[in-house]
């Protein structure tokens, strides 16, 4: 083990309000864990905009390989509001895993592969394709897509 090991455990919270009549509150608190071998990460959300209600929850796992690093995730989305408005209704789960190489302390290849799945009359999709874009994705209808490319940090 490195004895230039800072923290192994992080957590963090955070907290937003704003509107004048009808308030948008954004509360979230995230934590992770490095056992060295693999990192544990989680992250719970909720967005209030009275009467809407949505809990998000994510869990994530990275690994290092080689001279990259792997990593998975789930993230699952709850709507609650029992007069639900069709825009903003319904539940949904992500699965997502991808492959960073680096290339140099700033340069990157990286790969990722997701998949949503909706239920309750939700129609989220990968990269924000919902209902508005074109192809849209029909309530309780599922998301996939696949990217490749390159960072570099300036």
């Amino acid at each position: 083990m490195s004895a230039t090991r800072l923290a192994r455990f992080n957590l963090a919270a955070a907290y937003t309000e704003f509107g004048t009549n009808t308030k948008f509150k954004f509360t979230t608190f995230g934590g992770s864990y490095d056992f060295g071998i693999a990192k544990v990460s989680g992250l719970y959300s909720i967005n209030d905009y009275s009467p809407h209600k949505q809990d998000l929850y994510t869990i994530a796992v990275t690994a290092p390989v080689g001279v990259g690093s792997v990593w998975t995730s789930y993230t699952n989305a709850s709507y609650k509001q029992g007069n639900a408005v069709k825009a903003v209704s319904g539940d949904s789960y992500q699965l997502a895993a991808g492959y960073v190489h680096n290339l140099s302390k700033r340069t990157a290849l990286y790969t990722t592969v997701s998949y949503i799945d909706n239920k309750a009359g939700a129609n989220f999709g990968v990269n924000g394709a919902g209902a508005s874009a074109n192809p849209a994705v029909v309530a309780d209808g599922r998301s996939g897509g696949v990217d490749v490319g390159v960072r570099h940090s300036f």
